[in-house]
């Protein structure tokens, strides 16, 4: 009789919790679904979308897309199985790479951010390094006039990018990237991403050569493929291709310094290479990226709703310790439908709030509020928070990225600037008092500084030729102090500000 009692008390208490469990479950899924209705009518409300798709540039004419011509298009796909031979256009692109592998190969020299020091690059190590690992043909001690001879020569693919960059004024990728056929958005490969960047930093330091062989014209050419590769990432919409086009530019912003600390171009050509500068916007770039990230992990989670054996694949992608499919698919046929809804809600109002709404507003102060909270977002995650778990691994690091593009923006604008002013002075053989002299023949308007939305700062010392300053990450003017290194000058912790100068030993 004990024993039938004890049996009769064990299926009660299992009915009860499968009965509880069941009542959990309806009624997370309904409170899921109601709770993404209202994220996605929230979305509509503010103009914003989820389809990835509709983010991504229009095509535009053939004959007028730098990327279009032949050794561009359809680097978006150059991507091959293990095992399988490589196509020839990546290996034509693969060849210009300028970093040799192997433990035995001398050091790369540097190629950007030497202007934040006002320090040329050291062509002299470059030329060196050209001979070492046979890149070039050339002897050790050529001459910059017989590097970018060798560079036509052995490598004309650089040439011939140039050569376009001339002519055809717009870039976008073609095709453009996406998913394949039954392919999550966060598993889709970038390829062309390495591409363009090596190609940048290739064309970049012929421009250094064309600018010190005294060839103006074929440093412009080579600066507007680079600017070209750098507007076609900036219009994916995505993080790592703002971040890849940050790079690139900052690269290209070394070869505009020297061009200017050297006064060999025309006003013509910088009048040219000042309005293809204007095409790039890196504040607007990151307000495209970030919905493009909202897009894709909002994607994310709808795969994995369902798809759940891709978890431990989706786990790997951020570097945490990948689950075996059939466990993922085990572990997921007992979560309720719901707290996938949940989940994907919170993504949406955790990315709107602290993304799009600060780069909609495009304040520094208001990034760097929503990047403090989004770290302490990020550092509360638990078990406890049930319905923030998927939501905290799928948002990105906010404010690496953000610092990044503040400091480009600003020296963007700097190198505007800049190139006004060397207009201003073929024309009148001196340089302003004042940046509002430029207005309205040589600038619009005068570039604001990104931190603080006030107009770049710009003074002539008594030595060197003038200085244009952004008050830096930090919010505060620190008196033109310029930095005796560039590790953390793109960090709020930098104590500086960011300078456009050329000291009296690099105008030497």
């Amino acid at each position: 009789m004990k024993r039938f009692f004890n049996l009769r008390t064990l299926l009660w208490t299992l009915a009860s919790l499968i009965t509880l469990y069941i009542l959990l479950v309806t009624l997370e899924n309904w409170t899921g679904a109601r709770a993404l209705a209202a994220a996605k009518e929230m979305l509509h409300r503010e103009g914003e979308t989820l389809d990835f798709q509709k983010l991504i540039h229009p095509p535009i004419p053939e004959a007028t897309n730098f990327c279009a011509i032949e050794p561009l298009v359809g680097i978006t796909q150059l991507q091959h199985a293990d095992g399988e031979p490589e196509s020839a256009k990546e290996k034509a692109l693969k060849s210009i790479r300028l970093n040799p592998s192997g433990k035995s190969a001398p050091k790369t020299p540097a190629t950007g951010s030497g202007f934040d020091l006002a320090r040329p690059i050291d062509l002299n190590a470059w030329t060196k390094f050209l001979h070492e690992t046979h890149y070039l043909s050339t002897a050790a001690n050529a001459t910059p006039a017989e590097i970018l001879a060798a560079l036509d020569q052995e490598k004309p693919l650089l040439r011939q990018l140039s050569d376009a960059a001339a002519t055809r004024r717009d870039a976008a990728f073609t095709p453009p990237i996406g998913p394949g056929p039954n392919e999550a958005l966060f598993a889709i490969r970038l390829p062309h991403l390495n591409f363009a960047q090596l190609l940048s930093r290739a064309l970049a330091l012929r421009a250094e050569y064309a600018i010190a062989a005294g060839n103006s014209a074929e440093a412009v050419r080579s600066m507007q493929a680079v600017l070209r590769l750098t507007v076609a990432m900036a219009r994916d919409p995505l993080l790592i291709s703002q971040l890849v086009s940050v790079t690139s530019h900052v690269i290209n912003e070394q070869s505009i310094w020297s061009m200017l600390r050297q006064q060999r171009a025309t006003e013509e050509q910088l009048a040219t290479l000042q309005s293809d500068l204007q095409q790039l916007d890196f504040l607007a770039a990151s307000l495209l990226a970030m919905r493009g990230e909202l897009a894709a992990g909002y994607d994310m989670l709808r795969h994995l709703k369902s798809q759940p054996e891709d978890f431990g694949m989706m786990l790997g992608a951020f570097d945490s310790a990948p689950l075996k499919p059939w466990v993922s698919k085990v572990a997921f046929s007992i979560i309720p439908s719901g707290w996938m809804d949940h989940s994907a809600a919170r993504l949406i109002q955790v990315e709107h709030d602290l993304f799009l709404k600060p780069a909609k507003a495009g304040t520094h102060a208001a990034h760097m509020a929503a990047s403090e909270e989004l770290e302490t977002f990020i550092q509360q995650r638990s078990l406890l928070r049930v319905h923030d778990l998927l939501a905290s691994l799928a948002v990105p690091a906010l404010s690496q990225v953000m610092h990044r593009v503040y400091y480009t923006e600003a020296v963007h604008r700097q190198s505007i600037i800049a190139i006004a002013l060397e207009r201003y002075q073929l024309q009148h053989q001196k340089y302003p008092t004042a940046l509002a002299e430029l207005v309205p023949a040589f600038l619009k308007a005068v570039p604001l500084d990104p931190i603080d939305g006030q107009p770049m700062r710009y003074r002539i010392p008594t030595e060197g030729r003038y200085e244009i300053w952004s008050i830096a990450a930090n919010s505060k003017d620190d008196g033109v102090k310029a930095p005796t290194d560039t590790k953390d000058i793109a960090k709020p912790s930098y104590a500086g500000d960011w300078v456009w100068r050329y000291s009296p030993e690099a105008l030497k």
